[in-house]
């Protein structure tokens, strides 16, 4: 695989206490952060805060930069905050107007803020702690964790098919997109512009998403019929996540479980009071 690829992956090398540690009992930490963050009530802060303070703190027990890790969770976090941002302006009740500039107002509902805040928060910190386990933690043994903890033999072969595939898509739009630089090069101090016209240009990337489509599918019959030859039976053999859990770990995966249970009988308590 090419060193930009490999670059772009969601992985990220290192020795940290995470990054040794089975993989299944990060995809049970992940399972029941995800739980927890979605049980919460509305408007625990408290909560909200203790949930960021342990996301931070697994970050910084990842020995990876804590910036690039929060700034992938919040591009993920985009489409969402698009989602919800309208229907702060759509629910009624407890409205709010806020005089922006003289003659211009913005009413929106204060209830629903605290909502759609509260959903973003937890959101974000569920984005945040499953970008922390894929950057400590390689697919293939996130796949073999998931498939030890039950995973359908189908899912698990389409998920590896897919993460497997997308690096040789990639490569292919890598060796178009090089062809389309070389044939729209202009001599040095020419005086003209590189990369041809607007026009040119979307012209031609029409042509490429046609082109890479049917290379696509081409190529995924050849690597079918490959895999057939090589006696594929319809599951992917990971290899991995083949030993036993010792009773320690499955011990620290049930305290995991309780202690997210916990955290949601808490603030639940403390929401109603």
């Amino acid at each position: 695989m090419p060193t930009g690829i490999v670059q772009r992956a969601s992985y990220l090398r290192g020795s940290s206490i995470l990054h040794r540690c089975d993989a299944r009992i990060k995809i049970a930490l992940l399972i029941s952060f995800l739980l927890t963050a979605a049980f919460l009530p509305i408007g625990a802060w408290v909560v909200y805060a203790l949930m960021g303070g342990l996301l931070l703190v697994a970050m910084l027990a990842s020995e990876l930069p804590v910036s690039v890790l929060l700034q992938r969770a919040l591009v993920l976090e985009i489409p969402i905050l698009l989602v919800l941002l309208p229907q702060l302006f759509l629910q009624k009740g407890n409205f709010v107007v806020l005089t922006v500039i003289k003659g211009f107002q913005i009413s929106f509902s204060m209830s629903s803020l605290v909502r759609i805040t509260s959903l973003l928060i937890r959101s974000y910190l569920s984005l945040g702690f499953t970008v922390l386990i894929t950057a400590v933690t390689r697919f293939e043994d996130l796949l073999a964790a998931m498939r030890a903890c039950g995973l359908p033999r189908m899912l698990a072969s389409i998920f590896a098919l897919m993460w497997r595939y997308l690096f040789v898509l990639i490569e292919e739009m890598e060796r178009m997109t090089q062809a389309r630089a070389s044939r729209s090069a202009v001599p040095v101090n020419s005086g003209m512009r590189a990369g041809g016209s607007f026009g040119w240009r979307a012209q031609v990337t029409g042509g490429m998403a046609g082109a890479l489509l049917l290379r696509t599918l081409e190529r995924s019959e050849r690597i079918y019929q490959a895999m057939l030859a090589r006696g594929y039976d319809g599951e992917v053999r990971l290899g991995h996540a083949s030993e036993p859990l010792t009773w320690g770990q499955k011990a620290a995966m049930l305290l995991m479980l309780l202690m997210g249970a916990a955290l949601v009988l808490i603030a639940n308590g403390m929401n109603g009071a």
